[in-house]
């Protein structure tokens, strides 16, 4: 019989969220850096075309997973219990998984001659087989990632995660410095992806044992029919989402160049590093949702949306101020033309804060289907702007689609959480209403300090203390916060440091 390990029982929600928010730090960090130097060191051209190659892949990506992993990862939340129910699903998941990515991916790598001769860019080709067969990988370790969020152990995750980012921004940044161009940042990506699911199955099968792989007693064909059931309406989600958030860079290479996909493809690469809180506290709360034995924790969902809004809203004013300085700092002189769309882009930003939480918690509340509707309403509004705009305006129209389609995904997900969880808006709409003030005046802080000295690190480091002193005065000042919150907030990171070091 299979020992209750490590794995059990699930942690608190704050140090989940604190080994959550790591895990997105280690990510951000090392795409940081990775993406920083390939932008850099490839050029628009190149860098564009390995933006392209990603968009590509991004769409076949959503045939491998098939909506897989999520859909498992609402059955092992409602059973996070049972460690042989855990092992058995995850084990069921794994022989669905390996089937769909590995046809995806070889369809992609045989299909990469055709579509560079599509877009008329012989050197597509190969940054394509590289994606391609990173596109496996990928999909397998998103599924153990899945797994360890639904057990509400992320800390597993967090070394899965640091290895495998260590690892691909290492063979990345060889390889390109090595003269390899796109392709090289494809294939190091590839090897980062092996790298992570060799880690996640070893720590598997310490944590299950071979269960998690080879069945024992015969299979469960109703355990499997019941996964792909749900993982029908992820994948049309996963499917409409994956074009809401690529077809964009598509779009922009059809209608423009390459060199427009770079210089929007820029600014959006900086999105998930500025998306990783949003995705910590999601994967913390949002299973707790789940029907289990536990109950749900709608308090928790309300405390993380209001604290969502509050640190999101601090970040619109040095995006829309501080857009062309962040751009020529970040990306370099070549990329001015990215600071208008950086701006634009800042609504998305705003509630793509948001977005994490919501939509995932209508997952693990068994409502995937409801988001179809909603999901395909926000991508007719993104395609719809950008086909019309995208000739007149360049690249700039694919942010603009970017920030109108969210505007209609974001609020239609929090309408079904609060019909399903029994919550008020009203809360929420004051604490936003008063979080944008804060930020308008954070926003004339920041303005003058450009006005008044040459912006450099220094300044501008001397300028976000200023502006954020000014917005957390306005949020105590409209009682949106208490001198106490801060105070409380202290003594819970420092009790959770100090229980580390013992």
């Amino acid at each position: 019989m299979m020992q209750r390990r490590e794995l059990y029982p699930a942690q608190s929600i704050s140090r989940n969220t604190v080994f959550s928010l790591l895990v997105q730090a280690t990510t951000t960090v090392f795409t940081a850096a990775t993406t920083l130097f390939l932008i850099r060191r490839l050029g628009t051209e190149s860098f564009g075309t390995f933006a392209l190659a990603l968009g590509i892949s991004g769409i076949a990506g959503l045939v491998a997973r098939c909506g897989i992993p999520t859909s498992v990862s609402r059955f092992v939340a409602e059973n996070r219990d049972d460690p042989v129910g855990s092992a058995a699903l995850l084990r069921d998941a794994l022989g669905l998984i390996i089937v769909t990515a590995a046809l995806a991916s070889s369809a992609l790598f045989l299909a990469a001659e055709p579509i560079a001769r599509a877009y008329s860019d012989p050197g597509l080709a190969w940054p394509i087989r590289g994606i391609a067969i990173s596109l496996f990988a990928e999909s397998v370790l998103a599924l153990y990632l899945s797994l360890f969020i639904a057990l509400a152990r992320i800390a597993v995750n967090l070394r899965v995660v640091f290895l495998e980012s260590a690892a691909e921004a290492t063979a990345s940044i060889a390889l390109v410095a090595a003269g390899t161009g796109a392709a090289g940042a494809a294939f190091g990506r590839a090897i980062g992806y092996t790298v992570g699911v060799a880690v996640a199955v070893g720590i598997a099968l310490t944590l299950f044992g071979r269960v998690s792989l080879v069945a024992r007693g015969g299979s469960y064909p109703r355990r499997r029919r019941a996964i792909l059931r749900y993982a029908a309406p992820l994948f049309a989600l996963d499917t409409i989402y994956g074009l809401l958030s690529r077809l964009d860079l598509l779009l922009i290479g059809a209608f423009l160049n390459t060199t427009s996909v770079g210089l929007y493809g820029a600014p959006r690469r900086l999105m998930p590093m500025l998306e990783s809180l949003a995705l910590a506290v999601a994967n913390s709360v949002a299973p707790r949702q789940a029907t289990s034995s536990a109950g749900r924790s709608v308090q928790a969902f309300t405390r993380a949306l209001r604290w969502l809004v509050l640190v999101y809203a601090a970040l619109l004013a040095p995006l829309i101020v501080w857009a062309g300085q962040i751009v020529e700092l970040l990306f370099g002189a070549d990329y001015a033309e990215s600071a208008s769309v950086l701006r634009l882009l800042t609504p998305f930003v705003f509630l793509n804060g948001i977005s994490p939480l919501v939509s995932t918690t209508v997952n693990f509340l068994g409502y995937a289907g409801r988001r179809v509707p909603i999901a395909l309403a926000a991508l007719a509004v993104n395609v719809g702007i950008d086909v019309a705009l995208l000739p007149r305006i360049g690249e700039d129209a694919a942010a603009i689609g970017m920030s109108a389609a969210f505007c209609v995904y974001v609020p239609a997900h929090l309408y079904i959480c609060r019909r399903a969880l029994g919550f008020s808006l009203r809360p929420l709409a004051t604490s936003a209403f008063r979080a944008l003030t804060a930020a308008a005046a954070m926003a004339g802080v920041l303005a003058l300090t450009v006005r008044v000295v040459e912006f450099s690190i220094g300044t501008a480091a001397l300028g976000l203390a200023a502006g954020l002193l000014v917005y957390a005065a306005v949020l105590v000042a409209t009682r949106e916060i208490a001198l106490t919150d801060v105070g409380r907030a202290r003594r819970v990171v420092g009790l959770w440091l100090r229980r580390r070091t013992t």
